[in-house]
């Protein structure tokens, strides 16, 4: 690592130091299911102490809460066999919130194709004008010639360097295309821009969609959970205030040290009232031990830092740990109805480095109450531990959904009879 970089790195870990910090830790007992699965449609797992245990991938939980949070509207009213990209474009415009819109590159360079002929321009401009907006914070697929004799090579392009048959070195090679994301408030801004250079037929310059880029209107999606741009400026770049740790089950995987279950699936045909399809699927049914941390400071400077900033953040923060607790993982959540809500929660808030919990189960437990208890005993070691060495101890806030049948066993904890007061706790 080069000098500059170590000090960049080391300047941003200063400055986050003494920020307002929650972590959250939540117990969800599913059913059976498979609500993460690799590509053989095999629970997603891992070894963790002594057994194989059922995990779910960071993605697979962020995904679903932010179609919730900022996507549900749209979801529930696009047809996108029906739409083109910049019918379902100006769809999500009419939201109330900036937001950044994920998206391919190809996605976006479509969009804009759109725009620059809806504003009456060439195909020849329409598609010089938008692939420059893609590029710029993107990047598209394009096969290029290589030179003779050229060595250098950027990150984001590949090579075939010999041909299969021959072994001879190849000369083409292709540059990837990335995603990247577009607000709302930069698709507007852009259209507008578009718009006044129709009058006289010329495409904007780089310099002006640069202008628009950098304008950097706070987002409320970039604003919790980052955002990454592929070209254009790295200073674009957004870090996430908030961080899913992959989720891992307290329990084994399966009944065989980590060996799914597997059940049959057939389907009748009944005409000839026999089988007429026969397959295989795996499932587990595990306790799934969740945790997150959120820098709430972070999210408040980048949503501006003023009065407004503050008052957006607590919602957003309520929004999303309510979520967190109800919303899991969607894969073959229909084959198997497994939907579930958290069944515990602790909370912690104070301004240290987070941490996570997850050593509280090396060796496995079967039953929920043995690891709230668990949980709550590695706690409450960790805080002695490290609050000796002068590390400020965190505030603690736990709920439970079984109320007194899951009493907590930490002392200074705030018992929350509700969901509610858990929430409010945390923005006090």
């Amino acid at each position: 690592m080069s000098n500059n970089k170590k000090d960049a790195l080391l300047s941003k870990i200063e400055s986050r130091k003494g920020h307002k910090k929650l972590m959250l830790h939540a117990f969800v007992p599913m059913n059976v299911g498979n609500n993460n699965s690799n590509q053989d449609r095999t629970p997603k797992s891992v070894v963790f102490g002594t057994d194989t245990r059922t995990m779910w991938s960071s993605q697979s939980q962020k995904r679903p809460i932010k179609d919730q949070m900022f996507f549900s509207e749209y979801l529930d009213t696009i047809d996108v066999d029906k739409t083109s990209p910049k019918e379902r474009m100006d769809e999500l415009s009419k939201g109330k919130f900036n937001i950044a819109v994920p998206m391919k590159s190809a996605m976006l360079a479509s969009i804009f194709n759109d725009v620059f002929k809806a504003n009456g321009y060439s195909d020849e401009d329409s598609i010089k004008g938008s692939e420059e907006i893609a590029n710029l914070i993107g990047s598209l697929t394009r096969k290029t010639e290589e030179k003779a004799g050229t060595e250098d090579k950027k990150v984001d392009e590949t090579e075939d360097e010999t041909d299969n048959e021959t072994g001879n070195e190849t000369k083409e090679k292709s540059k990837k295309e990335s995603m990247t994301t577009l607000t709302i408030q930069e698709y507007i801004d852009l259209q507008e821009l578009i718009l006044e250079h129709s009058k006289n037929k010329s495409l904007p310059t780089k310099e002006e969609l640069i202008k628009v880029f950098m304008k950097k209107v706070p987002d409320r999606v970039s604003a919790l959970f980052g955002r990454f741009i592929a070209g254009l400026n790295r200073s674009l770049i957004q870090e996430s205030a908030i961080a899913v740790a992959s989720a891992v089950s307290i329990n084994p995987a399966g009944p065989n040290r980590g060996h799914f279950e597997k059940q049959l699936i057939t389907a009748m045909d009944r005409i000839s009232n026999s089988t007429g399809h026969m397959d295989s699927a795996s499932y587990s049914a595990p306790i799934m031990y969740k945790n997150c941390d959120i820098d709430m400071d972070l999210i408040e400077k980048t949503l501006g830092g003023d009065e407004d900033a503050k008052i957006i953040t607590k919602l957003q923060v309520q929004e999303f740990i309510k979520n967190f607790l109800m919303i899991q993982p969607t894969g073959m959540s229909k084959a198997y109805a497994s939907y579930a809500y958290a069944s515990y929660a602790m909370i912690e808030k104070g301004t240290g480095h987070p941490r996570t919990l997850i050593d509280s189960f090396t060796i496995p437990t079967n039953t929920l109450e043995k690891g709230v208890h668990l949980i709550e005993r590695m706690k409450t070691d960790l805080d002695r531990a490290y609050t000796a060495t002068g590390i400020p101890k965190w505030d603690t806030a736990v709920w439970h959904a079984k109320g007194d049948a899951l009493k907590s066993n930490l002392k200074d904890a705030k018992e929350c009879p509700t969901l509610q007061d858990l929430l409010d706790w945390v923005v006090e």
